[in-house]
C-alpha cells in the first residue's frame, strides 16, 4: 500500500472503474478499482484499488494505492464411501417397494 500526499484538483486514475463514494469525517472518500486477471484466462485473481480523499473544496488531499489478491482454492471432492452407497441403495429399494405396494392397493 502506498500513500501519496497531494493538494491539487481531482484527476481520476486512468483505466480504473469508479466503485464507491463515502463520507469519511471531513473528507469525501472516492474508491476506484481495476480487476487483475490470470494470464490467458478470464479468472479474476485480484484487484488494484485506488482511494482518493477530497476536502470540502473538492481538492484532492491524499491518494492511497493498494491491491487485494483473492485466494481461491479448488474444493476437494471425495468419492462416496461404500457404507453411504449401500445405505442409499437400501433406501432406494425401500422406496420402490412402497411405491409398488401403493399401486397394488
Amino acid at each position: 500500500m502506498r500513500f501519496e500526499d497531494k493538494n491539487q484538483t481531482l484527476v481520476p486514475p486512468e483505466n480504473y472503474t469508479f466503485r464507491n463514494a463515502a463520507s469519511d469525517g471531513a473528507y469525501l472518500k472516492l474508491t476506484y478499482g481495476q480487476s487483475v486477471y490470470k494470464k490467458g484466462a478470464l479468472t479474476v485473481i485480484g484487484e488494484n484499488i485506488v482511494t482518493i480523499y477530497l476536502n470540502d473544496q473538492g481538492r484532492e488531499v491524499g491518494r492511497c494505492i493498494g491491491s487485494v489478491r483473492y485466494d481461491f482454492k479448488e474444493p476437494k471432492v471425495l468419492p462416496a464411501s461404500r457404507k453411504f452407497r449401500f445405505k442409499n441403495g437400501c433406501l432406494i429399494i425401500q422406496h420402490g417397494i412402497q411405491e409398488l405396494l401403493k399401486c397394488l392397493n
